[in-house]
């Protein structure tokens, strides 16, 4: 499998595309039939080098065409646990 570094943070799930985040929540479902397309889209905003900074999206998505389909799945799994912790609104503190 290719390095892969991906950083997830409120911030960078929130400037993905409400399409971008289907398809990321998709791919982690046994039954999602992402369109592969928007989901290497989605992903490709989220790779950063090994130093953390962003990748430019043709260089992350070089990098994305060389995994397995299994691969992907397994990054899409993780992904979409993030996006449903930052979906979880935080605690209210009134009653």
């Amino acid at each position: 499998m290719p390095e892969l570094n991906l950083r997830i943070s409120r911030d960078r799930l929130e400037g993905l595309t409400i399409d971008e985040q289907i398809a990321l929540q998709e791919s982690a479902l046994d039954d999602g039939e992402p369109r592969l397309r928007d989901f290497v889209a989605a992903i490709s905003k989220l790779m950063v080098d090994e130093d953390g900074h962003n990748l430019e999206p043709a260089k992350a998505r070089k990098l994305i065409g060389k995994m397995t389909n299994s691969e992907v799945k397994s990054i899409g799994q993780g992904i979409n646990d993030a996006l449903e912790d930052s979906a979880v609104p935080p605690e209210s503190t009134t009653a």
